[in-house]
């Protein structure tokens, strides 16, 4: 769109090489208009090539808080200085925890071999003291895993705790925002009792044997799985160095535990 002034110098200067042609002498004043024109053009022209400029150069900056960070890759398994206690941080009031204030009575002559269905685990060397769910086998025959990292699974494919045997239990060692149910089961030493509650309260108590930790390519599952003629326990957890490729620990920790006894509550 041609403007006012556009017009206005176009037609001056026709006016002007009208009369050169004719060889008129231009007027002073026209000379001094045409002038002041160019210069107002150019002025107008820089001032909008500036703002031009300008515009583009802001446009270019980021608008704060515009764009969200970028999710940062997962981290890797957190291995904390000192161990943490992977139990939650609140004990549910019917966590069955054997209480000294609790009466008791455990068969000494005659061992009650009687298996419970499971639904705690105590562990008071590390501090572990949470649920226990009830697991299966996955489609390609490994077993399952508890999807809430702060619980341990029973093996239902297995013998019930305090039946002859083993009961196999396992727990994550840890998870990207840290310690998980048996992130401690490393701590366990021999003697060390572990128990095993169901909804009523009964009990059934087993003591530490050894532990033993072992690739996951050369898992001993007759050692683990295998007949016993009396109840044991296995805990199960992840352990060694972690596989930044398959996201997973190459090792399993393996804790072997004998019966002690079954406790009923009067």
């Amino acid at each position: 769109m041609v403007s006012l002034t556009q017009l206005l110098q176009h037609k001056l200067q026709h006016k002007l090489q009208h009369r050169l042609r004719h060889k008129h002498l231009v007027p002073v004043w026209l000379l001094l208009y045409l002038s002041f024109l160019s210069g107002m053009m150019l002025g107008t022209t820089v001032g909008m090539a500036e703002r031009m400029a300008t515009g583009a150069v802001n446009s270019a900056q980021p608008v704060a808080n515009s764009v969200s960070p970028v999710a940062a890759p997962a981290a890797a398994p957190a291995v904390a200085a000192s161990p943490v206690a992977a139990s939650p941080a609140v004990t549910p009031a019917d966590s069955g925890e054997l209480a000294a204030s609790q009466t008791v009575q455990a068969a000494e002559a005659t061992p009650d071999f009687s298996g419970i269905d499971p639904t705690w685990i105590h562990i008071p060397a590390i501090e572990v003291n949470t649920h226990v769910i009830q697991l299966g086998l996955n489609a390609d025959g490994t077993l399952q895993v508890p999807e809430d990292f702060a619980r341990a699974g029973w093996w239902m494919g297995g013998a019930r705790p305090g039946e002859p045997g083993a009961a196999v239990v396992v727990g994550h060692f840890d998870s990207t925002s840290g310690p998980a149910a048996f992130y401690r089961l490393r701590e366990l030493q021999p003697g060390d009792e572990i128990q095993i509650m169901d909804p009523t309260e009964q009990a059934v108590r087993f003591k530490v044997e050894r532990l033993q930790q072992v690739p996951k390519d050369a898992f001993p599952t007759d050692a683990v799985y295998g007949k016993t003629p009396e109840p044991t326990l296995r805990l199960i957890t992840c352990a060694g160095r972690f596989d930044y490729r398959t996201r997973h620990y190459q090792d399993n920790l393996i804790v072997f535990a004998s019966f002690i006894n079954k406790v009923v509550k009067e």
